[in-house]
């Protein structure tokens, strides 16, 4: 028996005694750096036995490339999901290549999760959405994941598969489907994140057409504003604390906290602000940080000088309010404590510059878990899949092609058929 090398490589473990690379661990983050001399043909076809999300630090030139799919850039400063057991390789740049590399060991979101790289040719994706497209404000778009081979398989037992046998095969081989909705549709902005506002799915298939939709909305994703089911709070709860390869925004509950209105969103789940998202407590240590890095010694004598209530009380204000107070008492006793550097008007100045600097980035200083049902004021976002997506949509498209030239169709599937399509799966599961 021979085969070629690129098909050895690429389906069998190559055992080698040195890597092409140097690692090392700082806590649970392995550092891997790739020379840029390194030996092409030292970067193989492989696959891990963990989850893992990459994070690029620095390179140029570098390309990752899933099982199936072409390569896509590898760019400093963004995020990229392997799951586990999936074969990639990377493909050499033009200068050295630096990895943070986060393996997911415990029970997250894609244990049981059906790797969106494993679908291949034989699934395919039906949706009104195409690749470059700018749907309107208030645009619904869906998403039908379904078993490609299987549809076929029926359609050819058929004497003339017409567009009604065609869309009831595509329904009893679907596996998966969305809707989402482009912002604004009255919620605000939502960081112009889609809005999920119908989801099903059978066992595993959720989160991989849930990665899918993300991977190609330009600015992620969000939950429904009105209403979200306790599966999909699941799912979500998931996302905000065991996706690291996923990026997070806060939203601006009911556009109460931030300068800028592009994360304004209608807020989700009963309960006050402070229970239902994580952005209060956040907006408030940033007047905190503010205060001790610009006027530490104006603060300090104004904690000293503060009832233990009041200081109580204003840790449940928002970081405006909090400013406010300081900044009110440090110039009332400016003259008497010989602040001569004090100026309210460049306080201010400073305060606004910091909050506009600070605000969109709040969520790096989050420390603890997400909980629940803080995670519906969030948006999240991913590119990995993006390929995957364009790929499955084409098998949709290739495959009724083919149908309607073979069976002579004279209609052909539209988006009212889709939309009733996501409908009846959505009801299906959920009657």
């Amino acid at each position: 028996m021979s085969c070629n090398k690129t098909f050895w490589q690429k389906h069998f473990r190559l055992v080698v005694a040195v890597h092409p690379f140097i690692q090392k661990k700082i806590n649970n983050v392995i550092v891997r750096e790739f020379s840029k001399n390194t030996n092409t043909e030292d970067l193989v076809w492989h696959r891990d036995r963990e989850n893992r999300d990459i994070k690029v630090v620095e390179g140029f030139g570098w390309m990752l490339q899933m099982d199936n799919s072409i390569p896509v850039m590898m760019n400093p400063g963004k995020k990229y999901y392997i799951p586990k057991n999936t074969y990639h390789r990377i493909i050499k740049g033009s200068t050295d290549l630096v990895l943070e590399i986060r393996e997911q060991k415990k029970s997250t979101l894609q244990e049981g999760m059906v790797p969106p790289g494993s679908l291949g040719d034989s699934f395919a994706v039906w949706s009104n959405w195409y690749e470059e497209s700018e749907p309107p404000p208030g645009a619904e778009l869906n998403f039908i994941l379904y078993n490609k081979n299987s549809a076929n398989e029926t359609v050819a037992g058929m004497d003339k598969a017409d567009v009604y046998d065609t869309i009831s095969v595509i329904d009893d081989n679907a596996v998966a489907a969305i809707r989402a909705r482009v912002p604004d549709a009255g919620y605000g902005e939502c960081n112009q994140a889609w809005e999920i506002i119908r989801s099903a799915a059978d066992k595993g298939y959720g989160p991989t057409l849930y990665d899918l939709v993300m991977s190609v909305a330009p600015n992620g994703l969000t939950p429904d504003r009105s209403e979200v089911s306790q599966a999909a709070r699941a799912v979500w709860l998931k996302y905000a604390n065991d996706r690291s390869g996923v990026d997070k925004k806060l939203l601006d509950p009911n556009g109460i906290f931030t300068w800028s209105e592009e994360d304004d969103c209608t807020m989700q789940g009963s309960g006050s602000t402070w229970s239902t998202s994580p952005l209060p407590k956040l907006h408030n240590q940033m007047a905190v940080d503010f205060l001790e890095d610009y006027y530490p010694v104006e603060y300090e004598e104004w904690q000293e000088e503060q009832d233990p209530q009041q200081i109580e009380y204003l840790r449940d204000v928002d970081g405006n309010d909090y400013w406010e107070a300081v900044s009110k008492w440090v110039e009332e006793n400016a003259g008497d404590r010989d602040y001569e550097d004090w100026d309210i008007d460049q306080a201010n100045d400073d305060w606004f510059e910091w909050k506009t600097e600070n605000e969109p980035n709040l969520i790096d200083n989050l420390e603890d878990s997400i909980e629940s049902p803080q995670q519906l004021n969030m948006s999240y976002n991913t590119e990995y899949a993006a390929d995957i997506m364009s790929d499955l949509i084409g098998n949709h498209y290739n495959w009724v092609s083919y149908l309607e030239d073979t069976n002579n169709w004279e209609d052909s599937l539209d988006e009212e058929a889709l939309g009733f399509a996501v409908r009846d799966f959505f009801n299906e599961k959920y009657r």
